[in-house]
């Protein structure tokens, strides 16, 4: 099906006025040796994904190709008031490196889509590393890796109804906490489908943490790390859910090797459908460490380590673990026998 714009134009005092409807393509080639603006084709595309991005309007689309775009002491911007689409043309082929300089990314223009790099090498001292989400849009395919920050190292999604998806978030730092993702103030965004791996916190939560919201479903969440204190995979804070993921391999110094979480008065905080399995606490939780009002339902938590509570520390009445695998059994309607898996320690 064909659709067919109408250009507007009238004459005044002679001259001819035509309203612009149509959204534009531009180009980004770091190696073009002959760039012009308004970079709308490959022979004149710009080096550089901020002049491009300077150039657009709402509506268009950016191509990058493979390369390392280098960032000088400021991170890339997706600007407020702008939606974009900024495409690589070849799968995490396109780096954006910040060489330790400056965050990599901020994405504010609502509606925007990110897919297709690799950002890298972010540097803040307060946060994020690598990508800062203070809009309701969509990064998809992309690798976030080998950025620090106080907290988040990785990805600080500061947004309402902004989706992550298909990402790999790994090799990240925060010196203080959330090495890999943190949902800020409540946030209503997701994560699905995501790698979060091999993140470290110098404080507490090396993988993902939850402030009072957040969604993550589908996700494989491995070998964190938190330090000094809490949550080595996840750490829920009095919100957020924990749905169909795999937290598996993950570190606590203290408590929750693989999810910390806790709830408020009003609100369970949900981990649903989850195997967490193979995580280690230096004290209490090796699997779950449940400081308040959580509900875990249809979840494996099973072979994790910690010098109390290996598998599950309930801290409290108020949490509800029902139809799980695990041990021991505690009151409710669970499965204690050991899960059968294909191949456990290949991942599978």
């Amino acid at each position: 099906m064909k659709t067919h714009r109408i250009i507007g134009a009238f004459v005044v005092g002679g001259l001819l006025f035509i309203s612009p409807s149509f959204a534009v393509t531009r180009y980004v080639n770091v190696s073009n040796a002959t760039p012009v603006a308004p970079y709308t084709n490959w022979a004149t595309a710009s080096t550089n994904i901020q002049m491009a991005i300077v150039w657009s309007d709402s509506g268009d689309e950016i191509l990058v190709a493979p390369g390392v775009y280098r960032q000088y002491g400021s991170h890339l911007e997706l600007p407020y008031g702008k939606a974009l689409t900024l495409r690589s043309t070849q799968s995490r082929a396109a780096v954006i490196d910040a060489q330790r300089l400056s965050m990599a990314m901020w994405i504010d223009g609502s509606n925007s889509l990110v897919e297709g790099f690799t950002v890298r090498n972010g540097l803040d001292d307060g946060g994020p590393g690598g990508v800062y989400i203070s809009t309701a849009c969509t990064m998809r395919d992309c690798l976030v890796t080998s950025n620090q920050a106080w907290g988040p190292g990785g990805v600080e999604i500061y947004a309402q109804g902004a989706v992550v998806e298909n990402c790999t978030i790994q090799n990240n730092l925060a010196t203080g906490w959330g090495g890999g993702v943190v949902f800020y103030n409540g946030s209503t965004s997701r994560l699905q489908n995501c790698i979060v791996s091999d993140n470290v916190s110098s404080g507490y939560c090396g993988g993902i943490a939850f402030q009072f919201g957040g969604s993550v479903s589908n996700c494989w969440i491995s070998g964190n790390r938190a330090l000094e204190t809490y949550g080595g995979g996840v750490y829920l804070d009095q919100g957020g859910e924990l749905v169909n993921s795999v937290v598996v391999d993950n570190f606590a110094e203290l408590d929750g090797g693989g999810v910390y979480s806790g709830g408020t008065v009003a609100r369970m905080v949900p981990v649903v459908n989850c195997t967490i399995v193979s995580n280690v606490a230096g004290h209490s939780g090796g699997g779950v460490f449940a400081s308040y009002n959580t509900l875990m339902v249809n979840d494996i938590i099973y072979h994790n380590t910690a010098s109390t509570n290996a598998n599950l520390y309930n801290h409290n009445l108020f949490s509800i673990v029902s139809n799980c695998c695990l041990t021991p059994d505690y009151g409710w309607p669970n499965i204690t026998n050991a899960p059968t898996f294909v191949d456990a320690g290949a991942g599978d």
